[in-house]
């Protein structure tokens, strides 16, 4: 699989047969495979065929590898066929903590029982208020 001299209707084929037969050292041909070659099917190939041996495994150092090409990989169909072996979750940059919550659920509030005939744009902009304090004030610690 890695003899890029070879057409890639001759190396594919390594993939698979490694993945079907469970073979856990080739894994980390594969992994190269995926992460570094140029051809994209070929990426794409080995993408399937650790997704495959992932799920039968639970490999950590499989899982490794399909994140890292789930985030790095320029190739949509890589990704998308990373993405069919794993769940992966973009992270939440500030994942909102107590004093989030509670501001979130005062404004909220506000927008629901806004007084008749008043905008509801203004308790939203009280609560976008309300937020960007409680956020300042979490910042500091």
């Amino acid at each position: 699989m890695k003899d890029i001299n070879r057409s890639i209707l001759d190396r594919w084929p390594c993939c698979y047969v490694i993945s079907g037969i469970g073979y856990e050292p080739g894994a980390a041909d594969m992994i190269d495979e995926l992460l570094r070659d140029e051809v994209e099917i070929m990426r794409a190939v080995a993408a399937e065929a650790l997704g495959s041996m992932y799920k039968k495994t639970a490999s950590t150092v499989i899982h490794d590898a399909l994140v890292q090409a789930a985030r790095t990989d320029t190739s949509q169909l890589v990704r998308d066929t990373v993405a069919k072996y794993l769940s992966v979750a973009t992270p939440v940059p500030n994942p909102p903590d107590e004093a989030h919550r509670k501001a979130a659920d005062a404004l909220l509030q506000q927008i629901w029982s806004a007084e008749p005939g008043k905008p509801k744009f203004d308790a939203i902009d009280a609560v976008v208020r309300q937020y960007k304090k409680s956020d300042a004030a979490t910042k500091t610690r």
